[in-house]
């Protein structure tokens, strides 16, 4: 049976690796979706094709943003499962012991 500081150890290392995942990430798509708006905004193209790419395209990085900033507060939240406080998700309901 593993030791619990050692595993404690391991559960912060993991969760300092992927939240420096995520901010990775975050910065590298907010780069990417700045350059694509700058290729957007200076484009002398009419064709309206390209700018419902380029707004699809937006859209699809922002909502993955959206979606993968949600693991944010999971890995800043020091004891998840040993505190009374449970994240408000929606299936948290049938997680909590009644």
């Amino acid at each position: 049976m593993p030791d619990n500081k050692d595993l404690l150890e391991k559960t912060q290392k993991f969760r300092m690796r992927q939240l420096t995942k995520v901010i990775f990430s975050n910065l590298a798509l907010l780069a990417t979706t700045a350059y694509i708006g700058v290729i957007g905004y200076r484009s002398v193209s009419d064709a309206l094709t390209e700018k419902i790419g380029l707004t699809l395209i937006l859209l699809a990085i922002l909502m993955f943003l959206c979606v993968y900033n949600q693991i944010i507060p999971l890995l800043l939240k020091v004891e998840y499962y040993l505190s009374s406080v449970w994240p408000k998700t929606p299936f948290s309901s049938l997680c909590q012991k009644k």
